[in-house]
């Protein structure tokens, strides 16, 4: 009998989303009908215990545990094509008139604070040419925030004029850009992050981009005077926030495969099985405003007054606790053009 992959998927995903939550505790996998490696092909899931949490986007409620900032419900969607693995991917939508959320224009959705400062980070992206132009503006499409009050993200992964670039530092005046590579369109890409969020020199940024890896930066990326940042992914464009346009008026993008590790991941446990590996080379930039303008002095785009700092949220909804909880919907209030 031939078995597909939504079978696979029936198969093993409640037994491997059990094992994303014990831990760092191994687990035997022997007695298994198919070695992780055979599963992890056929179903884009990984069975290892070091995976704190994974979205594939085969259920009817992604991201159920996280904290979404959506304004519309076209904002995050379950797409039948294009797909890395399964059946399934994310689609985030975001135009230049959607609604704010979180005195913000965006499309995101936040992870759960984290437990430990050193964490694994990856997904898959596809970029639509028809839909993502090229934009002499900032795209984030994943921060690292850490909360009200504590100002711009303190590191980022960032598009502008079809190039991927990484900002990163403790504060806003040490943070430097570095540049990663061209933006490949219409095809998947694979992006894996390693950190040690730190204010000090033990901090670390590693990146990995369709199996080469592209950035090793070391020293604080965090700002002491606060907590852990938290994770976000999705479309952040704070040169829409208010009246404000840009070159382009609409971005779509689709997430894959999206896996938070914890700090006894790999970058094996932490990748996806797809494609050939691309060669890109980085170049750190040390101006900090190559990149955005600085906002307005009475409304910062970036500072978020209420990021969806966790306060709404309890253990029983944190990956990182081990337990998948409900969704938590995030609506604006809507904004004229």
């Amino acid at each position: 009998m031939k078995i597909t992959k939504n079978v696979f998927k029936s198969m093993f995903a409640v037994s491997i989303l059990g094992l994303a939550s014990t831990s760092c505790e191994m687990t035997n996998l022997e007695e298994a009908s198919m070695e992780s490696a055979e599963i992890l092909a056929a179903t884009g899931l990984s069975s290892s215990p070091n995976i704190v949490y994974q979205e594939t986007f085969e259920g009817s409620d992604p991201f159920s545990f996280a904290h979404k900032q959506l304004s519309e419900d076209y904002s995050l969607t379950i797409a039948t094509s294009p797909v890395v693995d399964g059946s399934n991917s994310g689609r985030f939508e975001l135009n230049d008139y959607d609604p704010m959320v979180s005195n913000g224009t965006r499309a995101e959705v936040l992870f759960p604070e984290l437990s430990y400062n050193e964490r694994w980070y990856s997904y898959s992206l596809y970029l639509p040419s028809k839909d993502f132009q090229i934009d002499s503006n900032n795209d984030i499409i994943s921060q690292w925030h850490q909360g009200s009050g504590s100002g711009s993200p303190t590191t980022t992964l960032r598009i502008k004029n079809d190039r991927f670039f990484l900002k990163s530092g403790p504060t806003k005046e040490e943070r430097k850009d570095y540049d990663i590579a061209a933006v490949k369109k219409d095809a998947w890409n694979e992006f894996v992050f390693h950190i040690v969020h730190s204010s000090g020199s033990d901090g670390l940024v590693e990146v990995w981009m369709n199996g080469e890896k592209v950035l090793n930066i070391e020293g604080g990326n965090m700002n002491k005077d606060y907590d852990l940042p938290r994770w976000k992914i999705g479309i952040y464009k704070d040169d829409w926030n208010g009246s404000e346009t840009t070159d382009s008026d609409r971005r779509v993008m689709f997430f894959d495969n999206v896996r938070l590790g914890n700090q006894y991941a790999s970058y094996e446990e932490m990748s996806s099985v797809f494609g050939e590996s691309n060669t890109v080379s980085p170049e750190p930039e040390e101006e900090e405003e190559a990149v955005s303008p600085e906002p307005e002095e009475e409304i910062n785009p970036e500072e978020e007054t209420n990021p969806g700092d966790g306060s709404d949220l309890t253990d029983a909804s944190n990956p990182e606790a081990g337990n998948s909880g409900k969704p938590i919907p995030g609506k604006g209030h809507g904004k004229n053009k």
